[in-house]
């Protein structure tokens, strides 16, 4: 199936001031079914998303338009227009992209999409189960051990 990115509509997220941006999911206009490609817009100030990792999905970002600050654990590295990233599944440090500069910009995000797959966020104590669809918090709940 072909897609065509002007035909496909922006997705808008946010959570709280930090986190925010807006996608197309080119992936799933095509009918794919095993793997995710979404060209995100990320705006001046805002972070993509909380740090996160994978325990079972490799994920790519080629960055199309703009700079970007790569958070990896403690780790910072700066991007820009046509670098590209890998994150292999399991390695147990988050990342995130930070959009630092005065202009929006744009990457294209590649992944499994494994029902098996665990999105864990560190910073949170907090993972994304897939196959349940379901947000799980190791917070401890008053009165529960």
């Amino acid at each position: 199936m072909i897609a065509n990115i002007e035909e496909i509509e922006w997705d808008e997220w946010q959570h709280g001031e930090q986190y925010g941006n807006r996608s197309k999911n080119l992936g799933k206009a095509a009918g794919s079914r095993s793997l995710g490609m979404r060209m995100i817009e990320l705006s001046p100030g805002k972070q993509s998303s909380p740090l996160l990792f994978h325990t079972e999905d490799e994920e790519h970002i080629f960055l199309v338009e703009g700079e970007v600050t790569l958070l990896e654990g403690d780790e910072q590295s700066h991007l820009i227009a046509g670098d590209y990233v890998c994150f292999l599944p399991g390695e147990g440090i988050g990342h995130a992209l930070l959009n630092h500069s005065e202009t929006v910009c744009r990457f294209l995000v590649m992944s499994q999409n494994s029902q098996s797959d665990i999105v864990v966020y560190p910073e949170h104590n907090r993972m994304l189960v897939k196959a349940l669809g379901q947000v799980f918090s190791n917070q401890p709940e008053e009165g529960f051990n």
